[in-house]
């Protein structure tokens, strides 16, 4: 690092600013962090497929919360032990970072 910047980490505002949708695909929510579920689909049959690969940084940190979260006695918390019952680890993590996600993007909700 060059004095004086700041890590990814201590400017959250660079990775949280809504993004211009005209010149990108996705809503900002999928767009940052691509953790939202797919549906392949082919005639009747639909399918669930990968999350995308998104911002590495914020996938990482967001990882790092939803394992925080997990452990917690809060709404996130129970959602991952909920979610666990029936899914396994991974995917109640990716759910609850999601949800961190969301809660973030949209913080009036």
């Amino acid at each position: 690092m060059t004095p004086g910047s700041r890590s990814l980490c201590t400017r959250p505002e660079a990775w949280l600013q809504p993004r211009d949708e005209t010149r990108e695909r996705g809503r900002g929510e999928e767009q940052g962090g691509a953790l939202s579920p797919r549906t392949l689909q082919s005639g009747n049959k639909n399918t669930s497929g990968p999350t995308g690969k998104g911002n590495p940084w914020l996938r990482g940190t967001l990882g790092e919360a939803a394992i925080s979260a997990a452990r917690a006695d809060t709404f996130l918390g129970a959602r991952y032990r909920r979610i666990i019952k029936r899914r396994g680890h991974m995917k109640a993590l990716v759910a609850v970072a999601r949800s961190i996600l969301v809660s973030v993007w949209h913080p009036d909700r």
